[in-house]
């Protein structure tokens, strides 16, 4: 069976700064592919269900002014803690029971964590004919000075351990912004209120 994956986009901007969060939503029918098949999100029909497995992983890395950043200073950063944060504060209105600290990945070094559903994923009865299960979501956060690009102060950028409140700003759009749109809105059986019903 395939394994789907599409990446989606959410940017904000500053007078100094901007940031593009990009994520990649990877998926599996039955078993994995060795294959990862790129699709649009538009070109998922309506009538496929998307279910969570387990669990679900998510990834990060990052760029700051075209450089990458490496996996030690990102798993260090309040960037990798503030959305680890942010899930664990709305994890109830999520449906979310555990919720991992960030951690550097086992077979691959990446700065990873893991969330857990609180829900029972729906009856048979109740599921459309046919579903992909949400195994997999890569973030990737793009930094860049607007005003100096060269520049980098050591002590002040948007991976440090303690964020300024511009950066947090801007992190916080791209955040509400990505849990709003990007998971509660596209994966309701997953993040959405179906089992208030």
């Amino acid at each position: 069976m395939p394994s789907l994956a599409y990446s989606s986009r959410i940017k904000a901007v500053d007078d100094h700064t901007s940031v593009v969060l990009f994520s990649k939503h990877c998926f599996v029918q039955g078993k994995p592919s060795d294959t990862v098949y790129t699709v649009k999100q538009s070109r998922i029909p309506d009538n496929v269900d998307i279910l969570l497995a387990s669990s679900l992983t998510f990834t990060i890395s990052g760029l700051l002014d075209k450089k990458k950043v490496s996996a030690d200073c990102i798993q260090r950063s309040h960037l990798a803690r503030h959305i680890v944060e942010y899930l664990k504060t709305n994890a109830a209105l999520l449906g979310l029971s555990t919720i991992s600290d960030v951690h550097l990945g086992d077979d691959n070094g990446v700065p990873t964590f893991t969330v857990h559903s609180s829900r029972c994923m729906p009856s048979s009865s109740e599921m459309k004919s046919m579903h992909l299960t949400l195994t997999t979501i890569h973030l990737r956060y793009e930094w860049r000075d607007i005003t100096s690009p060269d520049s980098s102060n050591q002590l002040n950028h948007p991976f440090s351990p303690n964020l300024s409140l511009p950066f947090l700003t801007l992190l916080d759009n791209v955040i509400g912004r990505f849990v709003t749109w990007h998971l509660v809105k596209r994966y309701p059986l997953i993040f959405g209120t179906w089992f208030k019903i």
